[in-house]
């Protein structure tokens, strides 16, 4: 949907416009792409989104919500630099959509053409900028989660974060 990126809903509850507040002050984005590269965001496998992938971002678009991450692209830009995505346009989301905190964690220097640095595969190397999805078991309130299983196993985005010292705009 072409600007759906650029208006956040007001469903008439408090905390759908402090999520719509927050995402637009601080570092937010929409995402509209071709569902290989959604897929690959949501299980946070950087190297089929960011590489494997990598022609596919020509066909993806991504608008930056807010000041925040301007502001930092521009005057301090580093590798770390995350972006709460939302996939597709904010518009359908429902109050109830909102508070499940619908963000998907996003190095947005990642994203291919964002930084000259990221033409090297190496770059995606970085463990604590391209961090994999955690696997949660009993913290996440999974018993069945099998870290085991592989990277893909109990991904759980968007699931609460439980996890003391970490970042939980970042680390869901």
């Amino acid at each position: 949907m072409a600007g759906a990126g650029c208006h956040l809903p007001l469903v008439g509850t408090t905390s759908a416009r402090e999520e719509g507040s927050l995402v637009g002050i601080s570092s937010g984005a929409t995402l509209e792409a071709p569902a290989e590269l959604l897929a690959a965001l949501q299980t946070r496998d950087w190297c089929a989104l960011f590489i494997t992938h990598r022609a596919r971002w020509a066909e993806a678009r991504m608008t930056i919500i807010g000041h925040a991450l301007l502001e930092k692209l521009t005057t301090a830009p580093r590798s770390s630099l995350t972006a709460h995505v939302i996939c597709g346009g904010p518009l359908g989301l429902t109050a109830p959509d909102w508070a499940t905190k619908p963000f998907l964690p996003l190095p947005v220097l990642g994203v291919p053409g964002w930084w000259p640095a990221s033409q090297d595969p190496a770059f995606y190397d970085d463990a604590a900028v391209f961090r994999p999805p955690r696997v949660c078991g009993d913290a996440c309130g999974d018993a069945g989660a099998d870290a085991g299983a592989g990277a893909d196993a109990g991904a759980h985005v968007g699931a609460p974060n439980r996890q003391a010292g970490k970042n939980p705009s970042i680390d869901k």
